[in-house]
C-alpha cells in the first residue's frame, strides 16, 4: 500500500519555517557549546544533524524532509543583526 503524504503549501511552510526559526533562536545558549560555528538542521526544535558547511547541511535537510519540510538549516553563532530595508542603511544624518 502507497502512504499518502501531505505536501505544505508554500504559505503553511513559510509560517512554520518562521516557528522553527524562533525556536531556533531561543534553543542557541544550549547549542552554543555543542555545536558553535557547525551547520545544523533543526526541526520540531531539535538538531537533527550538524554540518561542517552550508551545502551539506542544506543537502540532509532536503534528503531528509524534502523542499517544503518546514525545518530551518543555520549556522549555530551569535546572531547579527543585519537592516533589511534599504531606509536604514540610507538614512540621511
Amino acid at each position: 500500500m502507497v502512504k499518502f503524504v501531505p505536501v505544505m503549501s508554500i504559505a503553511d511552510t513559510a509560517e512554520r519555517v518562521r516557528q522553527e526559526m524562533r525556536r531556533f533562536e531561543a534553543s542557541l545558549p544550549r547549542l552554543m557549546p555543542l555545536y558553535a560555528d557547525r551547520w545544523v538542521v533543526f526541526r520540531d526544535g531539535d538538531v537533527v544533524s550538524v554540518h561542517d558547511d552550508e551545502e551539506a547541511a542544506y543537502r540532509a535537510g532536503i534528503a531528509k524532509f524534502g523542499r517544503h519540510g518546514g525545518h530551518v538549516v543555520a549556522q549555530v553563532a551569535e546572531q547579527r543583526v543585519v537592516p533589511l530595508s534599504a531606509a536604514i542603511a540610507y538614512q540621511r544624518g
